[in-house]
């Protein structure tokens, strides 16, 4: 099959826009001499087409020439900004004309946006100004705000240093009692035996084990006393830091509810579209796995991206190609494509795009 063979047509109906022009890159060299992959790359293990290959050429030479954006890689000395290195993905496609070319995408943000040029955009882009996803990280910034200004009230502080105060006070005071019942408690023991050595009478001797037993009764009721005492003040004092408290509680369980419900509403409404014109959310894609939730960062790798673009806009997709670009996370083993001594291309992340590929890709020709 050569490049002028028009194919399945496994793609959705619909003229291309210019936003599709933007995004359809023609290849710059003469690709006459290829033939076309019998079938659609497999995501995960597979050779990639020469074809593939050559897009991903051209675009690792737009990434060591452009100007158009900065993005600290971890490829230049001296250079300014947290190094992160990416995951970049090309898509070959054939457009609604019969012709060939390619669509370029990055994993997760570059540049600290979702948006360049020469790429296509998210899937769902939570980061867009009005959309839900702002509008709700705004509320929850403005409860984060309100539980760090009661968290940091000069009233809730002094409290505390005044319970902290009150604790230390209560325990010497309430140490030292009892320090004074022992000491009393061997004193009456040791006028009971000089008692009964001076051989008192029995009614003498009745009368000191009476004084004694109440003596020894006092201190027992002053401990006691003081125990309550000390019980009473603190628990006023922990009532109104309670008081504040409670209100810091109540806020971080308002946060935790709307947070979780805020991620849900990702899941219902960030949606894919296959080959077939099906629509799926990201929850429903993440039922059936073990976890069945969608981990961090699921439908922002490349390829979800690439081929959600392509079908969106009727475009055929060819093959594909991902490979990373920069310095590698300590954690993982990635290669620099520059590096003969390293691979080139790299599998999509297992984890993250498994299941939105096998559901994009649920289609005769592609699986």
């Amino acid at each position: 099959m050569n490049v002028n063979n028009s194919g399945n047509q496994h793609i959705l109906s619909g003229g291309e826009s210019t936003e599709v022009a933007d995004r359809f890159t023609y290849f710059n060299s003469d690709i006459s001499r290829f033939e076309l992959p019998e079938k659609f790359t497999f995501p995960f293990y597979y050779e990639p087409h020469p074809l593939g290959r050559l897009a991903a050429s051209e675009l690792q030479e737009y990434l060591k020439t452009q100007s158009d954006w900065d993005h600290n890689f971890g490829l230049e000395k001296d250079q300014n900004g947290l190094v992160i290195g990416k995951m970049f993905g090309v898509l070959v496609v054939r457009n609604q004309q019969n012709e060939l070319g390619y669509l370029a995408a990055f994993s997760g943000k570059l540049a600290g946006s979702n948006h360049h040029e020469r790429f296509v955009p998210p899937v769902f882009d939570i980061l867009e100004k009005d959309g839900f996803f702002r509008q709700g990280e705004e509320i929850l910034n403005g409860i984060n705000r309100r539980i760090e200004t009661l968290e940091q009230l000069p009233e809730l502080i002094a409290l505390k240093e005044l319970l902290q105060q009150q604790k230390t006070q209560a325990e010497t005071e309430i140490n030292l009692q009892k320090q004074r019942i022992k000491a009393a408690k061997k004193e009456r023991d040791l006028r009971r035996k000089n008692a009964q050595e001076q051989l008192l009478d029995t009614e003498s001797q009745q009368q000191l084990q009476e004084e004694l037993a109440h003596e020894s009764l006092r201190e027992k009721f002053l401990l006691k006393d003081m125990t309550k005492y000390w019980q009473y003040t603190t628990a006023e004092t922990k009532e109104k830091i309670t008081a504040i408290e409670s209100e810091i509680q109540q806020l971080k369980e308002e946060r935790k509810q709307r947070s979780a419900a805020l991620q849900q509403q990702i899941f219902d409404e960030y949606f894919f579209l296959n080959v077939n014109g099906q629509k799926k959310s990201l929850g429903a894609v993440f039922a059936d796995t073990v976890e069945m939730k969608p981990p961090a960062g699921a439908g922002e790798c490349a390829a979800p991206k690439l081929l959600q673009y392509a079908f969106i806009h009727g475009l055929q997709p060819i093959a594909l190609a991902e490979f990373w670009w920069g310095q590698s996370p300590a954690s993982e083993i990635r290669k620099h494509p520059l590096n003969p001594a390293q691979g080139a291309l790299q599998y999509e992340h297992r984890q993250t795009c498994f299941p939105v590929s096998i559901f994009f890709l649920q289609a005769d020709g592609y699986l």
